[in-house]
């Protein structure tokens, strides 16, 4: 009887070693290119992925901060802080860090100005660009203001201020104010002024700054700031560029857009960027350099915290 071949292996001559077969490679190759594919449909879908272990590899990789989509289309990879990483980063900043939140605020406001000088050069003097900046309730509204003072004392900016719903349980923020005052800047009371500045034929707004919310912002807006935020949303093709601090105004803070975009064009993203800023398409800067390196080291944000070079106060990431 004719032996059969194995199907298996194959002797080149006789007494020559077996050739081990490729299909076990091609099975795993396969294997891996299909589960790639898989995992690039749900990114591209929206659907989130969150860590991926294979404890014998030693393989660890989070799709929440780097989607597959993020590598195929060669986007920046960084680090990021969630909602709840943030705020408790904050307090620890400002217990065992002993910084006090006006500190805090005064740094990630000049980052803002600087931002915005680098983006948007002024006129020659004695001529000014004009400034208009959204003020919120919270600490990202205090960064605003101080943006906006540090842009007046520089001589070569002329903000406007837009504050809908002042703090009340700070006296900081009426210090703040108070500083604006001092230097005449301009306040608007209503979003008609505000509508009314921003129309072509009557300003000469150079941009926008939008310091609403911040990490902390929860869907859905709630008044007054729906109306100004849908405002913003429904015209943003015709309006001056707008430089976002730390999240644009609307979005959810880890998931990005949130059913409205006021369409910024630059993000200043404040101690780290957070999530949604993977889902950012324009200039991105990096401000608020107040972090040391024991609580980057906890907060796996060493490496953007690295970017940081010499004196820079901010930094194009």
């Amino acid at each position: 009887m004719k032996k059969k071949k194995s199907p298996v292996h194959k002797r080149k001559h006789k007494g020559a070693p077996y050739e081990p077969s490729t299909k076990p490679f091609w099975f795993i190759f396969t294997a891996l290119y299909l589960f790639g594919c898989v995992l690039i449909f749900f990114s591209a879908i929206g659907l989130p992925l969150d860590i991926i272990e294979i404890p014998n590899f030693n393989f660890k990789f989070n799709f929440t901060t780097y989607t597959p989509v993020d590598l195929i289309m060669s986007r920046p990879l960084f680090k990021t802080l969630s909602a709840k990483s943030a705020f408790q980063l904050d307090q620890e900043l400002m217990s065992s860090g002993e910084f006090s939140i006006d500190q805090l605020m005064e740094i990630a406001g000049l980052a803002v100005a600087q931002v915005v000088h680098k983006e948007f050069q002024p006129p020659p003097p004695p001529a000014t660009s004009k400034v208009l900046v959204l003020v919120g309730p919270g600490n990202n509204g205090g960064d605003g203001l101080v943006a906006a003072r540090h842009l007046k004392l520089w001589g070569s900016y002329d903000p406007v201020i837009y504050y809908p719903k002042k703090s009340t349980s700070n006296p900081l923020y009426g210090r703040l104010v108070k500083q604006l005052q001092d230097l005449d800047v301009t306040e608007l009371s209503t979003l008609d002024e505000v509508k009314h500045l921003l129309d072509r034929r009557n300003s000469g707004v150079a941009l926008i700054i939008d310091s609403l919310f911040g990490f902390s912002f929860k869907p859905p807006l709630r008044p007054p700031f729906d109306d100004l935020i849908g405002y913003l949303s429904s015209n943003n093709e015709s309006l001056p560029p707008i430089v976002a601090v730390d999240i644009p105004s609307g979005w959810d803070v880890d998931d990005g857009p949130a059913g409205v975009d006021i369409g910024a064009s630059v993000l200043v993203s404040l101690t780290a960027p957070k999530p949604a800023a993977l889902k950012f398409t324009g200039s991105h800067y990096l401000g608020g350099r107040f972090i040391n390196p024991h609580i980057a080291e906890k907060y796996d944000i060493g490496d953007v915290i690295a970017k940081y070079k010499g004196d820079e106060m901010v930094v194009k990431l």
